[in-house]
């Protein structure tokens, strides 16, 4: 078995470029340097290429020229041309920023999603330029050019959206902001109306098991935000309105209070008062809205050893829904009524300490404190919540012998106390859990690469569980890209916050047992293959995940109509999802991108083994993109073509139809500004019927819960965006 490693090893490294390591810097007018992340990287004339990591580094493949071309280009530094010789192992490069050029400079067109291809990890990465493809209001309307994340109405009254990754909801994925786990508990179902799209950089998914570093919580991937960071911009400000007079205001503004110190302010404000009834059930088709939103983050950086941040975020937000009239006169006497209020307060802090030498060695110390406040009606039913949380994680990471081997090292700490008074029944909760955690990683040769980790958790009330995970890409060509992955994930359940959504209905909530903590796991296959198809790029993307739970806390909507039961899993539970996407550029400048993926997902229900309901069987994805020749319009067309799902409380064959979505947009781009009109729901689709027992909102059979197509149809949006770098 070891000749056969060492073989393998040593064949891996004759048949296989040797790789480029290297680093990118911003230097300033006083020569301080200042690693760049997100900066794009690749040989001329070839589809190789990659983008520098938060330390501004990166990995490429050699080519087998004498002496290539190396590109360099970012949104806001001066594109350069490097020329690299063969025997180069180690580049160190250094970009100017610049506010005008007087030369002409030639760029490339990059593409909204990129996936990272020298990652172990199989990362997708959602950019700015994605995310203006669509209104994107907030993190829930950022999927909407994504095959791999389904986005949709959890009920029809309260306006509360649901992610899903790989079938399965979205609780099961880690939601992240710069790298640290947030968005849980309470505020798993609300949490993604809480950040505002023109506050992200960039959004990552990696499906199936994550790095260990952050947790034992994510069993179907990790969907990570990276905010606008101080320098990205001086100002930015943009307004949205909708035909329904749903108005967003966002604006941005940097500033350098030395050479070392600096802070960006963020502010989101939103507000929708119109009472909307286009199917005439009495019930508000959209729920009023106001939210305000505060981010203020402050980095340090002394350009030499030591680097700090310091952010505080504030939310109030408050969403009302039900029958028209709620609030004001109506001829409806005691009219049914939804209301959910959140005051929100965070503050976290990042610090970073990297060692002199050539180990690359640094620390890192992470830490979070939360509280969150909820107050909620539906109807004659109260949920009040609160949440107080803190999150630390010291991560030490080094190299060990040589660049090929890296380990990161550390322990980490989380505290979650819930006050929950439901129906007038308090609750108090505890939960404190210690971890420790050891990562390898290997990486030889452009070729092959190894993640390895595992983390011991003690739970206060569940005692000590183990979480091994394991990633390996292999390479055999340049084009293509093979990952597997294994791992184990451990979560606890908040079992009212993340099914609020059920309260729209007039369903008793009944728990069996006491829940049990929730544990899966995940296996992953993927293939990724490039192909010059005329003189243009064109990728080929397979995958299969399997997610086999082996204790999951049941949400049993089948075995009554008036009952949600609550219950510890007996039997199986699995998702299973097999996913095809093609990219291409058609001509120049005319993306096309096209995806289909099939989901099995299965739960024992109170002894019966049934698809899981209101879960799509099957979804399909097509996204055209042209960006003419000046650049100055872009034409953005997405189809998402929607399969049946299984309606709950009927048998297995009862499924909803299957629909198709059409969504559209149209962008002037100047040079600093940027006007856009669009249209959601071009064909005006919606769920007939989408209330059961409408009329008569307190009785046995009131039910908005059973959702599986929009409940509003054809809205119209119209925007303006300012941007200075």
């Amino acid at each position: 078995m070891k000749l056969l490693l060492l073989s393998f090893f040593l064949c891996a490294s004759v048949l296989f470029s040797q790789k480029l390591d290297g680093i990118i810097y911003e230097q300033s007018e006083n020569g301080k340097k200042t690693p760049l992340h997100g900066v794009n990287i690749f040989w001329a004339n070839t589809i190789i290429g990659t983008a520098s990591d938060i330390d501004g580094k990166f990995t490429l493949i050699k080519t087998v020229e004498e002496s290539p071309k190396l590109i360099i280009s970012h949104i806001i530094y001066k594109p350069d041309t490097v020329v690299v010789k063969k025997t180069d192992e180690y580049v160190e490069l250094i970009l100017t920023r610049t506010r005008e050029l007087n030369d002409v400079i030639v760029t490339a067109k990059t593409t909204g999603i990129t996936i990272k291809e020298f990652e172990t990890i199989h990362t997708e990465e959602i950019g700015r330029k994605e995310l203006t493809k669509a209104a994107c209001c907030n993190l829930s309307e950022s999927f909407e050019t994504n095959p791999s994340v389904d986005v949709s109405y959890s009920d029809a009254v309260s306006g509360v959206k649901q992610i899903k990754l790989l079938g399965l909801s979205g609780k099961y994925s880690q939601m992240m902001t710069e790298n640290i786990p947030n968005m849980r508990g309470l505020a798993s179902t609300l949490g993604l109306y809480f950040i505002p799209g023109a506050w992200m950089q960039s959004v990552q998914i990696s499906k199936g098991t994550a790095s260990v570093i952050n947790g034992p919580e994510p069993m179907t991937g990790q969907i990570n935000v990276e905010f606008k960071k101080p320098g990205d911009e001086k100002l930015y400000f943009d307004i949205y309105s909708n035909s329904v007079f749903k108005t967003d205001l966002n604006g941005v503004a940097s500033f350098n209070i030395n050479e070392n110190l600096s802070t960006n302010v963020m502010i989101h404000g939103e507000y929708f008062g119109n009472n909307v009834d286009n199917n005439d059930d009495t019930f508000l088709d959209l729920p009023n809205v106001k939210q305000f939103n505060l981010f203020n983050r402050w980095k340090y950086n002394d350009y030499e050893n030591w680097s700090a941040q310091l952010t505080l975020n504030l939310i109030s937000d408050k969403r009302s829904g039900g029958q028209i009239g709620f609030n004001d006169d109506t001829d409806i006497p005691n009219p049914y009524k939804t209301e959910i209020e959140t005051e929100r307060l965070q503050v976290w802090s990042k610090l970073g300490y990297i060692f002199d030498g050539t180990s690359n060695a640094s620390i890192g110390f992470i830490n979070m404190f939360t509280q969150h406040s909820q107050e909620s009606q539906f109807g004659l039913r109260s949920y009040n919540a609160k949440q107080t949380s803190f999150y630390s994680n010291l991560i030490f990471e080094t190299n060990i012998y040589n660049v090929d081997h890296k380990i990161n090292a550390g322990a980490s700490f989380n505290y979650d106390k819930f006050d929950e008074t439901f129906n007038s029944v308090n609750q108090i909760s505890d939960e404190t859990v210690h971890g420790l955690f050891l990562q390898y990683t290997y990486n030889p040769v452009y070729a092959f690469s190894v993640i390895g980790g595992i983390r011991s958790d003690f739970h206060n009330v569940y005692g000590t569980f183990i979480t091994p995970r394991l990633h390996i890409r292999y390479s055999p060509l340049e084009s293509t890209s093979l990952r597997f992955s294994i791992g184990k994930g451990y979560r606890t359940s908040t079992a009212i916050a993340e099914n609020i959504s059920l309260l729209a209905s007039s369903r008793k909530f009944i728990f069996h047992e006491e829940l049990g903590q929730e544990e899966a796991l995940n296996i992953g296959l993927n293939l990724t293959q490039y192909y010059t198809l005329f003189g243009r790029e064109m990728r080929i993307g397979l995958e299969f995940y399997r997610t086999e739970f082996i204790n999951k806390v049941v949400v049993d909507i089948d075995k009554s109509s008036s009952e949600v039961n609550f219950y510890n899993l007996n039997g199986d539970s699995y998702s299973k999802t097999y996913q095809l996407e093609l990219g291409y550029e058609i001509i120049p400048r005319l993306d096309f991108l096209g995806a289909i993926r099939f989901n099995d997902v299965k739960t024992n229900y109170s002894g019966n083994l049934l698809s899981d309901p209101l879960n799509k069987e099957w979804k399909g994805i097509i996204t055209l993109s042209y960006l003419s020749r000046l650049r100055a319009w872009q034409y953005d067309l997405t189809t998402q073509f929607n399969g049946k799902s299984r309606i709950p409380n009927r048998v297995e064959n009862n499924y909803s139809p299957s629909y198709t979505l059409l969504n559209a947009q149209v962008k002037r781009i100047f040079k600093d500004w940027e006007i856009f009109v669009g249209a959601e729901n071009i064909a005006d689709y919606t769920q007939e019927d989408p209330i059961i027992n409408a009329d008569d909102p307190f009785g046995p059979d009131f039910d908005a819960t059973v959702i599986w197509a929009p409940v509003f149809g054809r809205m119209f949006y119209i925007g303006v965006r300012y941007s200075l770098k």
